[in-house]
């Protein structure tokens, strides 16, 4: 299971590079990020551009709109397949978090916590 993750995981990760790369290559992006100083990133922190600023701050969408039609549509599959690989370790926890709070166990079980 934990390979499953990491090999999507990676595709995922290899892809929006990709993207990142094709979009720091893009003279019209650059000029975008200069002409809008203060970006919100993705993560939610704010980018201040300019000489020598990140990519990895600007928005994701903006980075993914120089992705190709064929690329955007492989990085869509592959994060949809981690979303799912993912959220089956979510369910499978929150099983054994409900097991491990029961009633019968009071204050010694994890709900406690």
């Amino acid at each position: 299971m934990s390979e499953q993750i990491r090999e999507v995981a990676f595709k995922v990760s290899d892809r929006i590079s990709r993207c990142e790369a094709a979009a720091e290559n893009s003279a019209e992006f650059g000029s975008t990020l200069i002409s809008r100083p203060f970006e919100i990133g993705s993560s939610g922190t704010t980018a201040i551009s300019g000489a020598g600023s990140s990519l990895s701050a600007a928005p994701l969408s903006m980075v993914l709109d120089r992705a190709s039609n064929q690329e955007l549509e492989a990085l869509l599959r592959d994060a949809a397949r981690a979303k799912s690989e993912l959220d089956v370790v979510i369910a499978a926890g929150a099983g054994v978090v409900a097991k491990r709070s029961t009633r019968d166990l009071g204050y010694s079980g994890w709900a406690q916590w």
